[in-house]
């Protein structure tokens, strides 16, 4: 299409046509039509574009030397079955182009849309800044964005008293998050859950660092022999 920008509508009347031939091919194929799972489609002998001549090559093969047919194979349902698979094929190859104008279209229409409400959402952002109104109508367009975010992770910062030479592991720790060494001893930062974190990284008193990427668990030891430890550190709830 040379030019992506469209411009049409359907008629009421157009649409109920579309849906009811559809409805009528759906008619003739329920009565035997399947529809597979998702393990299913993973697991069944898959047939290629080469595989119609290969069935009916084979089939004339069984049909030419009955000696052949072993098992429970039935030459007259495999006869049946490998001409309903070149009658669906045949289908197939003629609604292909069909489906994939209907996903173009869409896919075309639907990015022409997304732009000209941004367009509206931006506007909207602007004047939500000094419009109690607009910023009901920005909280209610932003929640396009939020649902493809997903839930929001809750995470809290958790103060953390330790006694001297004493050791505590912290799970769901916020990847990149800081530990803040408030108090005024020395620790020691370990990955993973340890009895006491030896040779990690040392976390001097009024100093923070950042937990690695990706890291969840920690074990923090205090180095002190005689004093307590404070510190924070950020996890997820």
């Amino acid at each position: 299409m040379p030019n992506p920008n469209i411009s049409a509508a359907l008629t009421a009347l157009e649409k109920t046509t579309m849906k009811a031939n559809v409805d009528a091919n759906k008619a003739i194929v329920a009565p035997f039509g399947v529809n597979l799972t998702p393990e299913q489609r993973r697991t069944k002998h898959k047939a290629g574009p080469d595989s119609i001549s290969y069935v009916q090559d084979a089939l004339q093969v069984g049909i030419d030397h009955p000696e052949t047919v072993a098992g429970g194979l039935v030459i007259g349902e495999f006869q049946k079955d490998a001409t309903l698979m070149s009658d669906i094929n045949e289908l197939r190859l003629h609604h292909a182009p069909y489906i994939e104008m209907l996903d173009d279209t869409y896919i075309a229409v639907s990015a022409e849309n997304m732009n000209q409400a941004d367009r509206i959402y931006e506007q909207v952002k602007i004047l939500a800044k000094n419009d109690s109104n607009f910023e009901l109508i920005r909280q209610q367009l932003s929640r396009r964005y939020e649902n493809l975010r997903g839930p929001r992770t809750k995470t809290a910062t958790q103060k953390v008293f330790l006694g001297p030479g004493m050791s505590a592991t912290f799970i769901d720790v916020v990847p990149s998050s800081d530990l803040n060494n408030d108090g005024s001893t020395r620790l020691m930062l370990c990955d993973g859950a340890l009895p006491v974190c030896a040779l990690g990284n040392a976390v001097n008193a009024g100093t923070k660092v950042k937990i690695p990427a990706g890291v969840t668990t920690i074990t923090v030891t205090n180095t002190s022999a005689d004093t307590n430890a404070s510190f924070s550190v950020k996890v997820t709830e």
